[in-house]
């Protein structure tokens, strides 16, 4: 079972881990707390240095409606799951009448 996890704005559960580039430190596991960014409030970082090392990825999403709020691994399969082209091609062929 995946581990407790608090919602997020979009009420889909949150994975607290350092969105720093190759990091990935686990809130409760290899660290107590993580800062967000000030302008969006959606990155998490678990340090300046990884705040800093990510900025040049993350300013082109920050604050904008592409971003994403990091969801559980599970959240992520199914969204990419549902966004498959063949899966709504199917989807639509059998749920919608034409």
């Amino acid at each position: 079972m995946e581990r407790n996890a608090k919602l997020g704005s979009t009420l889909g559960p949150l994975d607290r881990t350092c969105e720093g580039e190759g990091c990935g430190r686990m809130v409760g596991r290899e660290v107590e707390s993580l800062s967000t960014c000030a302008a969006c409030k959606m990155a998490f970082y678990c340090s300046h240095q990884c705040q800093r090392a990510s900025w040049g990825a993350h300013k082109e999403v920050c604050g904008t409606w592409d971003q994403l709020e990091q969801g559980l691994p599970s959240a992520a399969a199914i969204r990419q799951f549902i966004l498959d082209p063949v899966v709504q091609e199917v989807f639509l062929s059998v749920f919608c009448d034409d």
